[in-house]
């Protein structure tokens, strides 16, 4: 099947997905890509004078948006080699995979590209890896340097970048195009913070940082598919998936326990998308809906009340002491351990610990759903 970074990506996340998308299912894309999208493409145009792509599918903030990230890319004024350094940008290349995670370079089919021609079901009884770097280029001295822009609103942490399987993949893939580049250079350039970082690496050290990657998607090919496509794991991750309606409801419920576990997991995944909606849509109401029951609907402000800042201990003390010197009052009927005895217990100071542990007794209870 054909892989990528994103596809393996998703197969982490949720390999139902992963399964659908390399089958070449097809589905409404999410909506928070299409910012990113189009900035990525008018960075191709500037940078090959094309013309500039369509933006009548933004909306006007969005539009806003795209056009300050354009203007950092612009101020940023980041070095775009000429035509004696064999750059080339956004193209597709794909490699196959061996059982050792070993790759080879091979022509890209039309079908692996992106486009009006993309069906990735094609790939079926083959293992490959399409890699798509926003821009590369080959430098004086024969190394290589990858550029990949990025305009989310996160900021990975270093160590996170240093693992990252787009950069040792991409870079591992050009090792083999081109076998006499000592190092390869990869380089996020952040659009929306005007910020770079940049890794530099042997040629063979990527090599050997993507075999286990390569090895991996090998072997999830020869897994039965059928069952990979069982396997859904909810998470954020559903709100961008484009089979959501599919999977989170299911007209029968699952009779396996496994089964209706993860079927409950799906649901809870939903009801919170619905509570989010439903939220956002309230937002905007100009009047309250009143419903049956007491319930009300709409922007309602209410008045509460909580501590001044930094006098929570001064405030707790003073009622305890308060409640100490008056007749009749128990303190600990105001004064209770929230939430679990056991992390309260963990949390006091050892001396402390020690001298209620002769106050506690141990019990246990049957649970049927463990979680880590």
């Amino acid at each position: 099947m054909l892989w990528s970074k994103s596809f393996v990506d998703t197969d982490s996340a949720c390999p139902s997905q992963s399964v659908r998308l390399r089958a070449g299912d097809t589905g409404p894309s999410w909506g928070g890509y299409s910012v990113g999208s189009h900035v990525h493409n008018v960075i191709q145009s500037l940078i090959t004078e094309e013309d500039l792509p369509a933006s009548d599918h933004l909306s006007v903030m969005e539009l806003v948006a795209a056009e300050r990230l354009v203007s950092n890319f612009k101020e940023m004024e980041i070095k775009i080699p000429d035509e004696r350094f064999r750059w080339r940008c956004e193209q597709s290349l794909v490699v196959d995979v061996d059982e050792d995670g070993g790759i080879a370079m091979r022509d890209t089919p039309d079908w692996a590209i992106r486009g009006d021609n993309w069906d990735p079901a094609r790939a079926a009884g083959e293992t490959l890896f399409r890699i798509q770097p926003d821009l590369f280029f080959v430098e004086e001295d024969g190394s290589i340097v990858i550029y990949d822009w990025k305009t989310a609103w996160g900021m990975p942490a270093d160590s996170r970048l240093e693992k990252d399987v787009q950069a040792i993949t991409y870079a591992a893939v050009l090792a083999v195009l081109f076998p006499n580049a000592l190092s390869i250079k990869f380089i996020w350039w952040n659009i929306r913070y005007k910020r770079g970082h940049m890794i530099e690496r042997l040629s063979e050290e990527w090599a050997a940082l993507a075999r286990p990657i390569f090895k991996a998607c090998y072997a999830r090919d020869k897994q039965p598919q059928a069952a990979i496509q069982e396997d859904t794991r909810p998470g954020e991750h559903c709100g961008r998936c484009p089979f959501t309606a599919d999977c989170l409801v299911e007209t029968d419920e699952p009779t396996d326990d496994g089964d209706l576990y993860r079927y409950s997991q799906r649901l809870a995944e939903l009801s919170r998308g619905v509570r989010a909606n439903l939220n956002q849509r309230l937002k905007e109401r100009t009047g309250v809906l009143e419903l049956d029951g007491g319930v009300k609907l709409g922007p309602i402000n209410k008045t509460y009340q909580r501590w001044d800042k930094g006098k929570k201990p001064s405030g707790m003390r003073e009622a305890f002491e308060e409640l100490r010197h008056t007749d009749g009052a128990d303190p600990f009927e105001f004064f209770d351990v929230k939430g679990s005895l056991s992390d309260w217990l963990k949390s006091l100071p050892e001396h402390v610990r020690l001298a209620v542990e002769p106050h506690i007794a141990e019990s246990n209870r049957q649970v049927f759903i463990e979680k880590e």
